[in-house]
């Protein structure tokens, strides 16, 4: 495996990576995660001072068992998975790869986990403006914003509507599972690559996505996907990084179904506005119970939403987004399970199991 600089104490690998900022993460073992992001699947592993990585798949290569020397009629298991987590694993289980696309992985790594990012000169920063932080500093988690991919953000979030982590990310694997292209495979489970905004786009997937469980949700995909199209696409969406955040912001509220919180989300994990600050149940909650704030509407209105986040700002400075997501962390309570790799097992195992 290859391996990035990063101390534990600076970056939680594991909470960043399961505490609802993406949902295609799953752990294989406590400091090992398996999930995909820019068209690959990655296998991470955190040690103290570092993060070993190796890429298992890409669009032009993949990890499966035609590629597995003596292994041609099954897929990698669990076991394989677990020992490519140590640097004197069975490397040679993977075949050789037949793209250049490993040139630029380790950036793309650095890039999506904002390791340059230092977040303890964030923490001295907040300790000085706000004595939470000097009370909780020794506690803190480490969490840094992911930059993800500005269309999946977009759409993940959809899902997001109403719903708990819990929910949220089994609906995203569903979605992914039906529209997206088929990147890996590990004992009959399957991760496949988040699908284009021209699959979404298909008047016929809001009754297949309704039979998935995705409810009302369906129809905002669908034509979500079908106006960002029409905007421009995925160019579209990555030009808002240009954009200053209200401007961001303002653009991504007349998609359908995009309400403030969720473009304040995307803005924030997916188009470098640090200054967004994501209002939900919790945020306010944490306003209200911390620091008195009192929010005068009964119902979260677009006026209030914003009083609350222009309330945070003027506390937090232009990284008020990542301090909201630390205070947002300590609040949550994500079930182990919930991020979990399920193997799939066959009837045969599953019977023997219960005999």
């Amino acid at each position: 495996m290859k391996k990035i600089s990063c101390r534990n104490k600076q970056f939680q690998l594991k909470l960043n990576l399961t505490c609802g900022q993406s949902f295609r993460w799953r752990c294989v073992d406590e400091n090992l995660l398996i999930g995909v992001f820019s068209h690959r699947v990655w296998l991470l592993y955190q040690k103290e001072h570092c993060i070993n990585y190796k890429v298992l798949a890409c669009p032009h290569w993949s990890a499966t068992s035609s590629n597995l020397p003596g292994k041609r009629k099954q897929s990698l298991t669990i076991n394989d998975i677990r020992s490519l987590s140590s640097l004197s694993g069975h490397l040679n289980k993977l075949s050789h790869r037949k793209c250049n696309c490993g040139e630029a992985e380790q950036a793309l790594l650095e890039d999506y986990l904002q390791i340059n990012v230092c977040w303890s000169d964030l923490l001295s920063e907040w300790i000085l403006k706000d004595k939470r932080f000097l009370k909780t500093g020794n506690s803190s988690q480490g969490i840094h914003v992911l930059r993800q991919d500005p269309v999946e953000t977009l759409i993940s979030f959809l899902c997001s509507v109403n719903n708990s982590i819990y929910r949220i990310v089994p609906l995203v694997e569903k979605l992914c599972n039906q529209f997206g292209d088929k990147l890996f495979e590990c004992e009959g489970k399957i991760l496949h690559d988040f699908p284009d905004l021209q699959t979404l786009s298909r008047d016929e997937n809001i009754p297949k996505l309704r039979n998935l469980g995705f409810g009302y949700r369906a129809e905002f995909i669908v034509k979500c996907a079908k106006k960002v199209l029409n905007n421009g696409g995925e160019k579209w969406m990555m030009s808002l990084r240009s954009d200053n955040y209200e401007t961001a912001s303002e653009k991504l509220v007349q998609l359908p179904g995009v309400g403030h919180k969720v473009a304040d989300c995307v803005c924030l994990m997916a188009l470098d506005k640090p200054e967004a600050v994501p209002v939900d149940t919790h945020v306010r909650q944490i306003a209200n119970r911390d620091y008195a704030y009192k929010v005068a509407a009964k119902s979260l209105t677009p006026n209030a939403y914003r009083q609350i986040g222009d309330f945070f700002r003027s506390i937090w400075g232009k990284h008020a987004g990542w301090a909201q997501a630390e205070l947002f962390v300590g609040e949550i309570n994500v079930k182990p399970e919930t991020y979990s790799f399920h193997v799939h097992q066959s009837k045969a195992k599953k019977k023997k199991m219960h005999t």
